[in-house]
């Protein structure tokens, strides 16, 4: 059996149940970083990560089951499996991979940053996103909101109207912080 085989074998593996398991080995933190990287919608990510931020905080610990409600949102996609893989590799988080029965080499293949695009599940923009706010220290953070605020795209294609309306967004939101 190939290494895709095996991994195509060990992705059937994963349900429910699996995902109840790995939940509490994933630390807060992470559990930010995966919601936005899985979730389509940054809102709905925003809104489950707001209620499970009070609820730790209001307990001192989560009952709540973030990763369990993607997922049964996402079960719909035949992808979501993969891209739940994706997510934990970009991240890093290769012992919950592990636990789910998935060789980590393989899984960081799909995490790489030159991984084929058509190849991966996960938007690439997301998991720059991710790279660049992981390694974020404050005097970086300043750097990137200065940047933020000052970067004024004016190019009339399709694709930089988008981004332009991405960076508006995340200038209204970093003059809020």
């Amino acid at each position: 059996m190939s290494i895709n085989n095996q991994f195509l074998s060990n992705l059937d593996q994963i349900n429910l149940g699996a995902i109840t398991d790995i939940e509490s080995d994933i630390d807060s933190c992470d559990m930010v970083s995966l919601l936005f990287l899985l979730y389509e919608d940054p809102q709905i990510a925003l809104q489950n990560l707001t209620f499970y931020l009070r609820v730790s905080k209001d307990i001192g610990g989560s009952t709540c089951n973030l990763l369990q409600e993607w997922v049964t949102r996402a079960q719909k996609r035949s992808t979501w499996k993969t891209e739940l893989v994706e997510a934990l590799a970009t991240c890093q988080l290769y012992t919950v991979i592990r636990k789910l029965g998935i060789d980590s080499t393989t899984a960081k293949s799909l995490s790489r940053k030159d991984s084929d695009v058509s190849n991966t599940y996960i938007h690439p923009m997301k998991k720059i996103f991710y790279t660049v706010c992981e390694n974020l220290d404050s005097e970086n953070f300043k750097s990137f909101k200065k940047f933020i605020m000052a970067n004024k795209p004016n190019i009339p294609d399709h694709e930089s109207c988008e981004y332009a309306k991405k960076v508006k967004k995340c200038r209204q939101f970093m003059t809020n912080l």
